[in-house]
């Protein structure tokens, strides 16, 4: 983690983390911003926006629009993420497991 105290949480915004279930990430007025693990493994994330300059601008109430990583990227996206956030962290195995142990995710650290 980019901090020094990893996460402890266990949910995004309260929100169960599973398949087939989209969770919300971000929401400000006229626009919301969500993620889905797809049954199929696929992801997306999604984004809403709505309002009057929605209206003016494309002549309806809503716009959406969506980015899906297929499933057979998705673990690379995962190291991808997972550079990201722990390049540079001395303690990056402890706070990956961390991370883990936050979201419910089964992981173990070995050593020899």
């Amino acid at each position: 983690m980019s901090d020094s105290t990893p996460s402890k949480r266990t949910s995004w915004n309260g929100a169960a983390i599973a398949q087939g279930r989209m969770v919300e990430l971000a929401r400000e007025p006229g626009r919301s911003v969500g993620l889905t693990l797809h049954d199929n493994g696929d992801l997306t994330i999604d984004c809403c926006d709505g309002g009057p300059l929605v209206e003016g601008m494309m002549g309806d109430g809503d716009y959406e629009r969506f980015c899906t990583v297929e499933a057979k990227d998705v673990p690379r996206l995962a190291a991808v993420l997972l550079h990201a956030e722990f390049e540079g962290d001395a303690q990056a195995v402890d706070h990956f497991k961390a991370l883990c142990d936050a979201y419910g995710i089964k992981a173990r650290i070995t050593s020899w």
